[in-house]
């Protein structure tokens, strides 16, 4: 093992307040990975809860594991040395089980870089008992785990804190017999996905035509949904200088969307919306130790909660400054606003989505200009001289006024910001976030192809071209190659891993591995979806009616129609 990088381990283990070290002897060991650099992993809510919940188990021990850095795998390669856990420097082919969490796409082709820095084979059929077993969870594996199932020999679908008990048990009575008696005993448990039980059945076109079980797992996958108001609350439990949000405990204090905009996976995938018991995340405030002050409450509907203003209270209290996940337009109040000032809030994060109003109706974020500027005067007014905007290029029926409409609200919000000011320095800026919209399962926009790459580089070129013009304005973007991979690997079935796997060996590079293998990437990303069509994640049960999904695509579409 080399020493240069187990010194490394040591020093980020000395830098972060909260760890939990074990002895493994007689525990079940679980590697915890996030198949992404160590500061976008501790950024993420989720795997720092799962490190918690996991840990509190007497009888597991969980370290995490993380994508080395790319001097690190040279470092890796050179010296021959296998990938090991951050805690203990333990190479992670010694753990029974790997739990990779999957929030983002574009990371599934480090699942694949991960394993070989392991040397475990990366296909499940070629893994026997010696080997860990490979498992994955996240949002990206119940919306659509298929473009990596042949990668994995378990899914477990929904959320974990209402399937990591059902899972420790298993292990516990089966993890250490035949892999076939575990994997017969895991179909029995909902929300447990073992992908080696299912075979997918295409037509002659491409397109699938049935997704058959074997034996007898179920038909269906039921996605587990944590419902209960007295749970454990998610919180980080480590806190470190080293990620985006250095020194924060970040505190989830509601799951889901009331909204369900029909371009947003979150409003259907975590249907119904949940807020957490106010006295429970007062409590956990109570408890937790301070570092730095500073605490970020998470949520995707932040100010849906029915007692957020008690929420900003309690925890300004506690702490000397509180952050905030994005803000909705329509429910930001002055009261709020003040107490977010108060708080130590500087930056405001809103999502228009749409430049203009009618696109606004058809993705059902239905918010005026006037109130997304009457919004932002509030909380200037109250002290936040920063703003960060997201908006989404290639949305179904949009029109080039749609894209016009972009400059024209960000210039009425300048402007409205400027003549509020009197002095023009007290404004700092307004950053301008704009990405291809990419389809994602279980939306109503799950029927509709990506756009052209060479439409949205128009797009993109337009609005960075015009808002040059505007001072104290900035322009982010995504480039439209990375969001069609995003696309082809969002929709896609069982045979795209074989285009990962050739991706991963030329060096991560998508576009040489689409030359490479016979597979038609452009079938994924630009093909119209129909009605009726099966698609790779219909084996998911989320509780939502595809055609209810498909009733709403065509409300939309309808709408681009009627609305001028």
């Amino acid at each position: 093992m080399s020493w240069k990088l187990k010194q490394k381990a040591k020093r980020i283990l000395a830098r972060e307040k909260g760890a939990i070290i074990k002895e493994p002897g007689g525990k079940i060991s679980i590697g915890l990975v996030f198949p992404n650099r160590y500061f976008v992993a501790m950024s993420h809510l989720g795997f720092q809860f799962l490190y918690h919940l996991l840990n509190r188990y007497k009888n597991v021990v969980c370290e995490r594991i993380f994508l080395p850095e790319k001097d690190d795998i040279k470092e890796f390669l050179r010296t021959l040395s296998l990938l090991f856990s951050l805690e203990s420097q333990r190479p992670i082919n010694d753990f029974d089980a790997l739990a990779f969490t999957l929030p983002f796409e574009m990371d599934f082709i480090n699942i694949l870089t991960i394993l070989k820095l392991a040397n475990i084979p990366i296909y499940s059929s070629e893994r026997n008992e010696s080997h860990p077993l490979i498992i994955g969870g996240g949002i990206t594996t119940f919306l659509n785990p298929e473009p990596i199932a042949p990668f994995f020999d378990l899914f477990l679908i929904g959320d974990a804190e209402e399937l990591i008990p059902e899972f420790l048990l298993l292990f516990e009575n089966y993890g250490k017999s035949s892999r076939s008696i575990f994997f017969k005993e895991a179909v029995r448990i909902k929300g447990f996905y073992v992908p080696s039980m299912y075979e997918p059945i295409y037509d002659d076109s491409g397109v699938m035509k049935s997704f058959l079980p074997k034996d007898d797992a179920p038909t269906k996958i039921e996605c587990q949904k944590s419902l209960k108001k007295d749970k454990d609350i998610p919180f980080s439990p480590i806190i470190t200088p080293d990620t985006e949000f250095a020194n924060m405990r970040l505190i989830e204090i509601n799951r889901g969307c009331p909204f369900r905009c029909r371009f947003c996976a979150t409003g259907y995938v975590y249907f119904p919306f949940r807020n957490w018991s106010t006295d429970k995340i007062i409590d956990l405030v109570e408890k937790v130790e301070l570092v730095d002050h500073k605490c970020g409450l998470v949520g995707s509907a932040i100010c849906d909660h029915p007692e957020i203003e008690t929420l900003l209270d309690e925890t300004k209290e506690k702490f000397f400054e509180v952050s905030v996940s994005s803000l909705r337009a329509d429910r930001i109040t002055k009261e709020v606003a003040k107490k977010l000032v108060l708080g130590g809030y500087k930056t405001a994060t809103l999502a228009p989505e749409a430049g203009t109003e009618r696109l606004r109706k058809i993705i059902k974020k239905d918010i005026s200009d006037d109130k997304i500027i009457e919004t932002i005067t509030i909380l200037f007014k109250e002290g936040i001289f920063n703003f960060k905007l997201y908006f989404l290029i290639g949305l179904p029926a949009e029109r080039w006024e749609d894209i016009e409409g972009i400059i024209k609200l960000i210039r009425r919000i300048k402007h409205a910001l400027v003549k509020e000011a009197k002095d023009p320095f007290r404004l700092k800026g307004i950053t301008i976030s704009v990405n291809p919209f990419v389809p994602k399962p279980f939306t109503p926009f799950q029927f509709h192809p990506f756009e052209d790459k060479d439409s949205l580089k128009e797009k993109l070129s337009f609005l960075k071209k015009e808002l040059r013009k505007e001072k104290k304005v900035n322009m982010i973007h995504d480039l439209p190659k990375w969001a069609y991979v995003q696309a082809f690997l969002s929709r896609g079935d069982r045979r795209v891993a074989t285009v990962i796997d050739m991706a991963n060996n030329l060096g991560n590079n998508f576009y040489k591995a689409f030359k490479e293998t016979p597979l038609n990437p452009d079938f994924y990303v630009y093909r119209q979806r129909e009605k009726d069509e099966v698609f790779p994640w219909d084996f998911i049960d989320q509780g939502i009616e595809k055609s209810y999904l498909w009733s709403e695509y065509q409300k939309a579409l309808l709408l681009g129609d009627e609305i001028k």
